[in-house]
């Protein structure tokens, strides 16, 4: 058994494209063998994909814990999610 913790980012990465990743990340004394894992998806709007994104840490975190695994800490509330503004497309300007 393992212990994890579960976060969750929602990054706007184009116009109407939202990108909600749930990470789930060893929590300390983990075996250093274990390794950070990530789940994502994109959506229209933010809005959705806010929501979506605590319904996708939530399944994250019964599958561990249905696998033997404890979660120490889930990280999903829209406080936690940073939505922040697509980078610039590389070779692309702008005037």
């Amino acid at each position: 058994m393992a212990a994890f913790m579960i976060f969750c980012r929602t990054t706007e990465v184009s116009p109407r494209h939202f990108e909600a990743r749930v990470l789930v990340v060893p929590a300390g004394g983990v075996e250093p063998a274990m390794a950070t894992r990530a789940e994502s998806r994109i959506f229209e709007s933010a809005e959705l994909a806010v929501s979506e994104c605590a319904r996708m840490a939530e399944a994250m975190r019964n599958r561990l814990c249905r696998w033997g695994h404890e979660v120490v800490r889930v990280e999903a509330t829209a406080g936690a999610v940073a939505l922040t503004p697509p980078a610039p497309s590389a070779g692309t300007a702008s005037r």
